[in-house]
């Protein structure tokens, strides 16, 4: 009975480890877009390669802009931003990417700018794929006509035709500080022995989002913190990986899905009415979801799912 219960265990935990290991898609077509460089997901040869159906399956957006080059044209194409979430890249260490055309040409783009302005890999014009007679199948645009201040940062030099490679080079990360309150495992960088480290100072230089929120054990509060995603994004989390668990001092988990956090301001909060959240109330850190202005997301995230004290986030390797 001893020996049946320890292969049993045994099994289990073969079981569990492999549940744990992500499966990356390969491309099963001619490959348009390869991701070089410190990410925290390689699906071939080190790199990350999309063929076409990979690359648009990442969500595309399309606008009417003039291409410094074309004239006024109907691109549609996926965020460069989405590629980057995608395949994990470490903002904490990443200042820039480069992007670089078969032709030899290179730009760089700032990390920054790419979350806050809609530039895109072009892969539609109109209803129809690129045609390589225009900088097809993929090519580098900005949206000159409905955020004019990129123009301001990227002239007509920076759209590329034909691109095909997208480079990050990673820096040294930033030191811990001395009195670490979250503790990130599982990024493409790590501070500590035991992971990515953050005291509530580092995380709310990230940036703090604020709203009013129906917390289920306190009523109307209203909250500030960081968004989850970019926690993640300032780690390099591929988010191909789906999941985020969320770890509390007191040993509860609860997972958090990658595309919620995209879509969604879902915050690690540490201010509670513009003042610092106390333990009482789930501090210094606890998850918070905007069920106010979206109602809807009380359908993944009830009751259950607001819990106190949070320490640790494990991102599945």
């Amino acid at each position: 009975m001893k020996k049946l219960f320890a292969v049993l265990m045994v099994v289990s935990l073969v079981v569990m480890l492999t549940a744990a290991v992500i499966a990356y898609e390969k491309p099963q077509d001619d490959i348009v877009l390869t991701v070089k460089g410190d990410t925290a997901a390689a699906n071939v040869e080190g790199n990350f390669a999309f063929d076409l159906e990979m690359l648009e399956k990442l969500g595309t957006i399309s606008y009417d802009v003039t291409d410094p080059w074309m004239g006024k044209q109907a691109y549609g194409g996926v965020p460069v931003s989405k590629v980057l979430d995608h395949v994990g890249v470490p903002g904490a260490a990443v200042d820039s990417i480069s992007v670089v055309a078969s032709d030899g040409k290179k730009v760089e783009l700032s990390l920054e700018d790419v979350y806050n302005y809609d530039i895109i890999f072009v892969t539609k014009l109109g209803d129809d794929h690129l045609p390589g007679g225009q900088g097809g199948p993929v090519k580098l645009a900005f949206p000159y006509d409905h955020q004019e201040t990129v123009k301001e940062k990227y002239d007509e030099d920076y759209w590329s035709w034909w691109v095909e490679t997208v480079e990050v080079t990673a820096g040294t990360p930033p030191a811990p500080p001395e009195d670490i309150k979250l503790t990130v495992v599982g990024g493409a960088i790590n501070n500590t022995d035991d992971g990515f480290a953050f005291d509530v100072a580092s995380l709310e230089a990230l940036g703090i989002v604020e709203y009013e929120a129906n917390d289920p054990w306190f009523g109307s509060r209203k909250y500030g913190g960081p968004r989850i995603i970019d926690v993640l994004r300032h780690v390099g989390y591929p988010g191909v990986a789906e999941e985020v668990i969320l770890v509390a001092s007191d040993g509860w988990e609860r997972t958090v899905w990658f595309k919620d956090l995209q879509e969604f301001p879902i915050i690690l909060a540490t201010i509670d009415n513009e003042s610092p959240l106390a333990d009482g109330r789930g501090g210094p850190i606890k998850p918070a979801y905007p069920n106010v202005d979206y109602p809807e997301v009380e359908e993944t995230y009830d009751q259950d799912k607001w819990f106190f004290w949070i320490e640790k986030i494990i991102l599945p390797e």
